[in-house]
C-alpha cells in the first residue's frame, strides 16, 4: 500500500513540477514587466529542472535546457544549495531530488518545500494535515494560527518571516494554499520543536 502511494505522489509531482515549469515560460515571456530573478527563484526553478532530467533526461531535456539557460544569467559557475545550519554549499547531485537530504558536513537531516523544492530553513511553514507535506510561506499568504510568546519569540518569528516570491506558483493555484498532492488545505501550525532546532 505505501509503494502504490508513494509511485502516485511521484506521479503528481512530476505534473506539478512540469506544469510550475510552463507557468514559468508563460511568466518569463513577460521579462520587460517583471524584476530580475532572485537568487532563492534561480534555485528553486534549478532544483525543478534537475529534478525531471534525473527522471527522464531525454523527455524533458529541452524543458531543462530553457531553464538552466535563464537561471544561469550567462555564468558558468554553477548554482548552489546550501545548509541553513551550518552554512556549507553543495552542488545538485544528479538525478532527481530528494525531499529529505542529509548535511554532508554537519549531517543535519534537511527538508525541502513541497511546492519550491527550496530547503526549509524556517520554523514557519504551511503544513498538510493528511499527507505531511511541508511548504515554505509565499508572499501574500499569512499564517493561519500565529504563535504566542510561550512558543516562539519575536527576534526568531521575524527572521523567518522572508516573503517568497513566486508568482508562477501562485498562478497554477489561483492563489489557494493547497497541498500539490492532495489538494488539503494548508494550515500554519508552528512547532516549537521546529523553532528551536533553528536557535
Amino acid at each position: 500500500m505505501e509503494d502504490k502511494i508513494n509511485y502516485y505522489k511521484d506521479y503528481i509531482n512530476i505534473n506539478y513540477i512540469s506544469e510550475c515549469l510552463k507557468e514559468f515560460n508563460r511568466y518569463f515571456e513577460q521579462k520587460d514587466k517583471i524584476a530580475p530573478l532572485e537568487d532563492y527563484q534561480r534555485i528553486s526553478l534549478s532544483l525543478m529542472a534537475h529534478h525531471l532530467k534525473g527522471i527522464d533526461g531525454e523527455k524533458y531535456l529541452n524543458i531543462y535546457n530553457k531553464i538552466m539557460k535563464i537561471v544561469s544569467k550567462g555564468e558558468t559557475k554553477p548554482i548552489t544549495d546550501h545548509c541553513f545550519y551550518c552554512l556549507a554549499e553543495f552542488n545538485f547531485s544528479e538525478g532527481t531530488i530528494e525531499r529529505f537530504i542529509e548535511c554532508r558536513e554537519c549531517e543535519s537531516i534537511l527538508e525541502r518545500c513541497s511546492r519550491t523544492l527550496l530547503l526549509l530553513s524556517s520554523p514557519k511553514t504551511l503544513n498538510c494535515d493528511f499527507c505531511c507535506s511541508k511548504s515554505l510561506v509565499l508572499a501574500g499568504e499569512d499564517i493561519k494560527e500565529q504563535p504566542d510568546e510561550a512558543i516562539v519569540d519575536n527576534e526568531t518569528f521575524e527572521f523567518s518571516s522572508q516573503e517568497y516570491q513566486f508568482p508562477w506558483i501562485k498562478n497554477l493555484f489561483s492563489n489557494d494554499q493547497i497541498c500539490i498532492y492532495c489538494s488539503t488545505p494548508l494550515n500554519g501550525k508552528i512547532n516549537a520543536e521546529d523553532v528551536y532546532a533553528l536557535k
